[in-house]
C-alpha cells in the first residue's frame, strides 16, 4: 500500500476512532433520529478534518516532506483529502437530520453554549451555499482542460470557503464532544487549517527557498508538444538532482508552476533545465 493510501486511511480511521470514544451509531435502536444525528456529527467531523489536513499540506511544510517521501506525494494526498472531504461533506448534507448537539459537555461547552446557540442559525444557513461553491472549485481543480491561470485564481477561494465550513462545524458540533478527545482534536485541526489558509491567502510560504534565474534558452519541440527551458540561477539556489521538480514563476499573474528538472547540477555552470 502506498504512503498516500496509508496516510489517508490512517488519518480517517484515527479521527473516526476518536469520535467512537465519545459517541456511537445505535444501529437497530428504537428510532432513526439518534442514528441520523450521530452519523451527521461523524461525517461533519471527518469532512472538516480532511479539509484542515489538506489546508496544511497546501502551504508545503518542509518538515512533512520526509514523512511522505517528497512534495509531489504531499500534493497528491492534498488532492485526495480535498476530494474525500467534499464527498463526505455532500453525504453529511444529504443525511443531516438535526444538529444533535445534546446537553452541556464540560466547562468549555457550558461556558460557550449560549454563544454557540446564538450562532446556530447562521452556521446552518451558510453551509449549503458554501458547499455548492466548494463543489464548483473542486471541479475546476480536477478538470484538466481548464487553464492553469484560471485554476490558480479560483482555487485560492477554497481558503475562504474553509472558514465558513469551519464556523459551521465548530458551532454545530455536539456539545458533549468538547470534553472528549474528539472535541480537542477537531478544534486543533480547525486551528491548524485556519492558520494554513491565512498563510495561503497571504502567499507567505516557500519564501525561504526562493531563487532568481535568467532564461538562457528555450526550445519548443512541436512533435512532442514539449518546451525545454534552460536557466542560469543565482547563488541562493542550493543545487538539485535530475528528476526533482521546482515551482517556477514566469508571470506574476499566473503564479508558480511545478516543472520537472531535466538537468544534473553543476556548481560551476549554475544552470538548470526544465521540461514542460
Amino acid at each position: 500500500m502506498s504512503q498516500i493510501k496509508i496516510a489517508f486511511a490512517g488519518f480517517t480511521l484515527a479521527l473516526a476512532g476518536l469520535w467512537l470514544l465519545a459517541d456511537t451509531l445505535p444501529i437497530g435502536g428504537a428510532g432513526t433520529l439518534p442514528i441520523g444525528a450521530a452519523f451527521t456529527q461523524l461525517t461533519g467531523i471527518l469532512s472538516i478534518g480532511m479539509m484542515s489536513f489538506g489546508a496544511l499540506l497546501s502551504i508545503r511544510p518542509k518538515w512533512l516532506e520526509p514523512t511522505f517521501d517528497g512534495l509531489d506525494k504531499m500534493y497528491r494526498l492534498h488532492k485526495w483529502l480535498g476530494i474525500g472531504g467534499l464527498a463526505i461533506g455532500v453525504v453529511h448534507w444529504l443525511t443531516a437530520t438535526g444538529d444533535g448537539r445534546g446537553g452541556p459537555g464540560g466547562a468549555l461547552a457550558t461556558s460557550s453554549q449560549s454563544l454557540l446557540e446564538s450562532l446556530h442559525g447562521p452556521a446552518k444557513g451558510i453551509a449549503q451555499p458554501a458547499l455548492w461553491v466548494l463543489i464548483a472549485l473542486i471541479a475546476i481543480a480536477l478538470i484538466k482542460y481548464i487553464p492553469y491561470r484560471f485554476f490558480a485564481k479560483t482555487h485560492i477561494l477554497v481558503a475562504i470557503i474553509f472558514a465558513f465550513m469551519a464556523f459551521h462545524s465548530v458551532v454545530l458540533m455536539k456539545a458533549t464532544y468538547w470534553s472528549q478527545p474528539i472535541g480537542l482534536a477537531t478544534l486543533g485541526l480547525v486551528a491548524v487549517g485556519g492558520v494554513s489558509t491565512v498563510i495561503a491567502l497571504l502567499r507567505r510560504f516557500g519564501l525561504r527557498t526562493q531563487a532568481t534565474g535568467t532564461v538562457t534558452s528555450a526550445t519548443y519541440y512541436p512533435e512532442l508538444r514539449v518546451l525545454e527551458t534552460e536557466m542560469k540561477v543565482d547563488g541562493t539556489w542550493p543545487g538539485h538532482e535530475a528528476g526533482q521538480f521546482a515551482f517556477v514563476t514566469t508571470d506574476w499573474r499566473e503564479g508558480p508552476h511545478p516543472y520537472t528538472i531535466a538537468t544534473a547540477w553543476d556548481a560551476a555552470e549554475r544552470k538548470i533545465g526544465f521540461i514542460a
